[in-house]
């Protein structure tokens, strides 16, 4: 996948597309900007449909000369086996309830 070690970085760039990785930063940034968000829940070491999604649509360039400056982009990941940071972690756990995401 094209993000590489959430536990160092909190953006990530893919074909112009700036994809946060902390939902209260980009939360700041929509305010600020007045664009509105695009999350993305995704479990990117396991999920081979959220994969697919990613490679296939997301991570493309048509995608990204089509929406690319109308959202902040966010990326919240669940991933089994590499580390993400535990505060980012917290915060795309309450996310996934507030949401009610099932999978």
């Amino acid at each position: 996948m094209a993000l590489g070690s959430l536990a160092q970085a909190q953006t990530t760039v893919t074909n112009g597309i700036k994809w946060h990785e902390n939902f209260d930063d980009a939360a700041k940034l929509s305010a600020s900007t007045g664009k509105p968000m695009f999350l993305l829940f995704t479990g990117s070491d396991w999920c081979t449909w959220c994969q697919k999604l990613e490679h296939e649509s997301l991570m493309t360039q048509d995608f990204a000369d089509q929406l690319g400056d109308k959202f902040i982009f966010v990326m919240l990941d669940f991933p089994t086996k590499k580390m993400i940071p535990a505060h980012i972690k917290q915060i795309n756990e309450g996310l996934k309830a507030k949401y009610n995401i099932k999978g």
